[in-house]
């Protein structure tokens, strides 16, 4: 990103994940970016048959015949929906800086005092970043997985059918429903749908690339949520991975919950697939164990899958431990649990005082043994 060597070690983190030369560059910002909503324009010519969003209008999906077919038309709508977002921030961004100083942030920042120009205006040696944080990359990786599974290699269902059974949010569609469901799910080390989150990350970075900020600066990418992912899930239709209308999407780097069942060993080995290099902002990856894994004999176990984690190319893990009967019991009375703090999503919280969507999200995490 053209950073001199000697700053790149002096780095800051900005809240969770996010990392800024300090002292150097103007104000942080980010966002979020909703991949799986761009099934929906696939699907339906462009138009949400759900909330009325558009893309754009990429054929009827009957005149599809392959895997390789579908992911190109998907590339396309999501190549639109990345200039859409890029565009977006920049035009809300287009306000004359000269007429919103910042003269106390200037007085700390590298080199305004020696330009003579405000942080916000040309001030700074390195200009702005955003970081848009990139949403559902188990939804999108189970989706495509499924797709490929049971209407190219088994041949259960057509893509018309498909379409139907989602724009129906699978009422009346039981048998494709679990058939969808029952497909290989990311989280398991499973090269067939783990292929999809390392494509997942190589083509949106690249398409993210080809954009600048409003000075010039880059958009990172990262793969983080922070519980937008609840209220994202709400207003998007039902996906080909089986999630049905208005359920969560898939929380930051972390698999569907629920969907990874051959233990934190295969979710590790699955994490790691993707090239997280390549996600300059960080990646956000929840994971929840049951209390006795912090005892004296599984530590250890813990501290070693933790360093392994890091090894093979992980950039963040947090973890829960506290138990699904204690969760419950929280959420039915909260006077006896004031003080329960858990992990969120880059941040802490007292687990009572949280919206019970986001109650729901945390028990519903596959909890390790």
């Amino acid at each position: 990103y053209g950073y001199e060597d000697d700053d790149l070690y002096d780095y800051c983190m900005v809240g969770c994940i996010e990392n800024l030369m300090s002292g150097k560059q103007p104000p942080w910002t980010d966002g979020r970016f909703d991949a799986p909503r761009f099934f929906d324009y696939v699907f339906n010519r462009g138009i949400s048959e759900f909330n009325g969003s558009s893309g754009i209008d990429t054929g009827d999906v009957e005149n599809i015949t392959s895997m390789e077919e579908f992911m190109k038309i998907y590339e396309k709508q999501l190549a639109l929906g990345v200039k859409q977002y890029c565009d977006s921030f920049n035009n809300m961004n287009s306000i004359k800086q000269e007429d919103f100083p910042d003269p106390f942030l200037s007085l700390f920042c590298d080199d305004c005092i020696g330009r003579g120009l405000d942080i916000n205006n040309g001030g700074s040696k390195y200009p702005s970043v955003h970081g848009a944080a990139l949403m559902g990359i188990g939804t999108v990786s189970d989706s495509l997985a499924a797709i490929e599974k049971v209407v190219f290699v088994d041949k259960e269902a057509t893509l018309a059918e498909l379409r139907d059974a989602m724009n129906s949010n699978f009422e009346g569609y039981e048998e494709l429903h679990n058939k969808l469901l029952s497909a290989p799910k990311y989280g398991n080390n499973d090269d067939f749908v783990d292929k999809y989150a390392v494509w997942y990350l190589d083509f949106l970075g690249g398409e993210f690339d080809k954009f600048r900020t409003r000075d010039g600066g880059w958009f990172y990418i990262a793969a983080a949520a922070n519980t937008n992912n609840i209220g994202a899930g709400s207003i998007i239709n039902a996906t080909p991975d089986g999630r049905k209308r208005g359920e969560p999407l898939s929380d930051a780097a972390s698999p569907t919950y629920g969907r990874d069942q051959r233990g934190v060993t295969a979710v590790v080995n699955s994490l790691t697939k993707p090239d997280y290099t390549k996600v300059a902002c960080g990646s956000v990856v929840n994971q929840k164990f049951s209390p006795s894994v912090f005892d004296d004999d599984r530590r250890a176990k813990l501290l070693a899958l933790i360093k392994t984690y890091f090894k093979k190319g992980g950039q963040e893990i947090q973890i829960n431990s506290t138990s699904r009967e204690t969760l419950i019991d929280a959420m039915e009375h909260p006077e006896n649990y004031q003080s329960l703090v858990v992990r969120v999503s880059g941040f802490s919280a007292r687990y009572v005082t949280l919206q019970k969507e986001v109650q729901l999200d945390i028990l519903n995490r596959t909890q390790h043994e």
